[in-house]
């Protein structure tokens, strides 16, 4: 036995001793006399120590390349070229409607057909607001709205030389040849120039824009957009 008990007046006192003397004694007693159990078990104890250590690490190991993997996830997950050409397209549809409003006022006045100019005027003006309506509509595009201010800006030129120089070139197309003088002809270049001017800047403005946008979401932009520029 590893100590003695003794009864001194009724109370029980344990024996002074080497406790860790004892105790090493009776290691090597089990060792000696069950050997290979005890080293059995020990080995099972290690074992199992072993396993849940290494479970525990892996689960920390899991948990972080579960967040990793998810962050990836987000950032490849980002819009395609494909996202961003139809975002693209959607939003030069506008300004492309506008223009055939306005390409067909300029062929009525160019040709001074006069029962004509009116009723395409009034498109014109129709289809502005109809473009800005729709824009408000189109959300941003992967967080921004440089593409949409862009064409927001081109539509408020055009409404802005709509209900501004075209009034004026108008009155003086459709005045009779009678009354119509060289300075009403230099006025007509010159309101011609000014919306000219006016819209040249904005819309250059909208194809830088578009620039940085097709380089940055890697599509290539048609042969008509390049030449506009």
């Amino acid at each position: 036995m590893p100590c003695k008990i003794t009864k001194n007046k009724g109370i029980r006192k344990v024996k002074e001793f080497d406790v860790a003397a004892g105790f090493g004694q009776w290691i090597r007693i089990c060792l000696i006399k069950y050997k290979l159990p005890v080293i059995i078990f020990i080995y099972f104890c290690l074992v199992i120590t072993v396993f849940t250590i290494n479970k525990m690490i892996m689960k920390k190991i899991i948990s972080v390349l579960a967040v990793f993997f998810a962050l990836t996830m987000l950032i490849s997950c980002g819009p395609t070229s494909d996202d961003a050409i139809k975002y693209n397209d959607l939003l030069v549809a506008q300004q492309t409607k506008v223009f055939e409003k306005e390409s067909a006022l300029i062929d009525a006045l160019q040709k001074n057909a006069n029962d004509k100019i009116d009723p395409l005027y009034k498109d014109l003006l129709a289809q502005i607001d109809k473009a800005n309506d729709t824009l408000e509509k189109i959300g941003k595009f992967d967080g921004k709205t440089d593409m949409k201010d862009a064409v927001a800006k081109v539509l408020a030129t055009y409404k802005v030389v709509a209900t501004s120089e075209y009034p004026e070139m108008i009155r003086i197309s459709k005045m009779p040849d009678s009354l119509y003088s060289q300075d009403d002809d230099n006025k007509r270049m010159d309101l011609s120039k000014k919306i000219d001017d006016e819209l040249d800047k904005s819309v250059n403005d909208f194809l830088e824009v578009q620039k940085a946008f097709s380089v940055k979401y890697k599509f290539e932009l048609s042969v008509a957009e390049k030449d506009k520029k």
